[in-house]
């Protein structure tokens, strides 16, 4: 109570490594792996209801997260800026870094969006 934290967790070969949130954030969800160990998910400034599957990180400022080579990228980052845009979960990711998430616009519409790596 008062200082709770939620974050993702990788268990490989009987290892378990904590992957930790967004700079700032409380709380990490992943939502999807693939075969070379890369996770997607979300990371949120709330620690949401531990039943709650749908919003683990409380809804709101979430923001879509990969883990990839050890270190956690906010995805807003990597797409071209485009303003009113936020993408807020990442679901899955295939073998080729192609992933799928869900956005949303300043307007408060939600979109699904597709991303995918440069060549």
């Amino acid at each position: 109570s008062g200082n709770q934290e939620r974050h993702t967790f990788l268990w490989r070969k009987g290892i378990k490594r904590d992957l930790g949130a967004l700079p700032g954030f409380m709380c990490s969800s992943a939502d999807g792996i693939n075969s070379t160990g890369e996770v997607v998910g979300q990371s949120g400034l709330n620690v949401g209801n531990i039943q709650d599957q749908l919003s683990p990180c409380g809804g709101g400022n979430n923001q879509a997260v990969l883990w990839k080579n050890g270190r956690i990228i906010d995805l807003n980052s990597v797409i071209p800026a485009t303003p009113g845009l936020r993408l807020n979960e990442a679901i899955n990711i295939s073998d080729r870094g192609v992933i799928e998430s869900f956005g949303i616009l300043s307007n408060g519409d939600h979109h699904a969006f597709i991303l995918v790596p440069k060549p």
